[in-house]
Formats: C-alpha cells, structure tokens, sequence
C-alpha cells in the first residue's frame, strides 16, 4: 500500500458518516437536510470520483432498511436501479412531491410583520418562504417589495419607496437600522421617564411639607397660622383686642398677671369646648 492510499485510509476514517435519514415528521425537509449532508460526505472522505455503484451503495446503506424498501418500490429503466444520480431523484420525487406553485405563493405575499415581531425574523421568514415560489431572477426583487408592503412601521414604509435603486441588501440594512434606533430611543425615554418620576418624588414632600408650628407673640402659645386662640379676644389689663393680658406691654402689673391667668382659663374652656 503506497502512502497515498495509507493517507486516504486515514481521512476516510476520520469522517463519520451523515446523520440517518428520518422517515417521521416533515419528510421533505428530512430529506433536503439528509442529502446535503450526504454529498459533502462523499467530497470530504473523497468518493466523489467513485464508481455510481458504490455511491449508491453507500447511500442505500445510510438510508436503512425503510429506505431500502422505498427504493425497491421504484420502477427505473434498466440498467439504472443502481446509477447513483438517478437513484437520488427518485428519493428526491418521493419526499419532495411538487407543491402546489399557486398555494405557495399566496402564503408568500399574504405574510406581514406581526405585532412585536423583529424585522429579521420577519425578513428571513419572507426569505423561507419564496424558496417554493420558483421565482426565479425575480425572487430578490419580490423580497423586496413584500418588505416594503408587510412591515409595520409606516415612517419606514416611506423612507424604502423614497429610494430610487432600492436593493433587496439595502432595503435589510436600513430596515435594521431603523429598528435599532427605535429601540434605543424607547429605552432612552423609558430611562428619563424614570428618573423624572423618582426626581418628583423626592421632591414632592419637600412642596406639600407645612411650616412647623411656632410660638406666637399674642398669645404666648404655638399653634398653626390662623389658629390663635387670642384672635378675637379682649385684653383684662388694657382693654385691646387679639391679644392676651400676660402678652400684653404692661403684663408685669399684678392686675395683669390676675387677668393672664383669667384669660389663660377662658382660652383653655374655649378649646374644651
């Protein structure tokens, strides 16, 4: 064995064989997954110079026994049950029955931005979806279109027909764009409005807090403003008004002083009362 064929050995054993074909679930997606994945085997290990033979072999060997029993199902011309790429279009034939070209391309074009939905999951949606058009060249531009019609924000709407060579590549970028600029702004007043709010509340007793009581000169007593007892009232020593006697200017006289205590009686009756 010459190095060569020692060092193809290696490789061939360094590479495990593609995942199993899964017969359940979306058979055709199952399928498109499974024979990608079987191709690049075949590249990496270096079979693709390989008689047809052996491929199909190896393909029918990896696709199991119900792959197997599909296989012999098959009606092929003579000589070709075992031609490796006629054997894949009949797999391909079987899991991947033509679709309705119509139907797909209404669930297409009838596709919007749902509420809260992210302009890229939306995009590559869209992107998904036009894979079973058969579009064609005109796949891009439809994409493009269907962006401009299907996304939510109105103001973005006007700024993508604003432009006059509108690609599908640029149409994506300021779409993202846009969404990311919305979306730090609101964070921005969301932030500000916050702060606003805690500012107020640290603020608002300061504003509704009442001067503390105080001892006022009339009366002698502390009480709120426009609260004093003596408002009103006649002074027992000089006969003034709004004032009691023991406030009064000449409260040392010993008449005063019997008046005080008279007046101070009176005002705790009034507030008794």
């Amino acid at each position: 064995m010459t190095w060569c064929q020692k060092w193809f050995y290696k490789m061939e054993g360094s590479f495990s064989l593609p995942e199993a074909m899964q017969w359940s679930g979306n058979v055709s997606q199952n399928w498109v997954k499974f024979i990608r994945g079987f191709r690049l085997y075949l590249t990496a290990v270096g079979y693709d110079g390989k008689a047809a033979k052996v491929k199909t072999s190896m393909l029918l060997h990896v696709l199991g026994e119900q792959g197997q029993t599909i296989h012999s199902t098959f009606k092929f011309e003579e000589g070709q049950e075992m031609h490796f790429e006629t054997v894949v279009n009949a797999f391909e034939s079987y899991c991947c029955p033509r679709k309705n070209i119509t139907s797909e391309r209404y669930r297409f074009f009838s596709r919007n931005q749902n509420d809260g939905e992210r302009i890229d999951v939306f995009i590559t949606d869209l992107k998904k979806l036009s894979k079973s058009c058969d579009f064609g060249e005109l796949c891009d531009s439809l994409i493009r279109d269907k962006i401009i019609i299907g996304i939510k924000c109105v103001q973005l709407r006007q700024s993508l027909l604003r432009e006059e060579e509108l690609t599908l590549e640029k149409a994506i970028k300021m779409c993202i764009t846009n969404e990311t600029v919305r979306s730090q702004m609101t964070m921005f007043r969301s932030t500000n409005s916050t702060s606003f709010s805690l500012d107020a509340v640290q603020r608002e007793p300061r504003g509704n807090q009442l001067p503390a009581p105080r001892v006022y000169r009339f009366c002698a007593l502390r009480h709120d403003v426009r609260a004093c007892p003596a408002w009103g009232r006649r002074c027992l020593k000089c006969g003034g008004r709004n004032h009691f006697a023991r406030c009064c200017s000449a409260a040392n006289h010993p008449q005063a002083q019997r008046a005080d205590t008279i007046q101070t009686y009176n005002m705790q009756s009034v507030v008794t009362e």
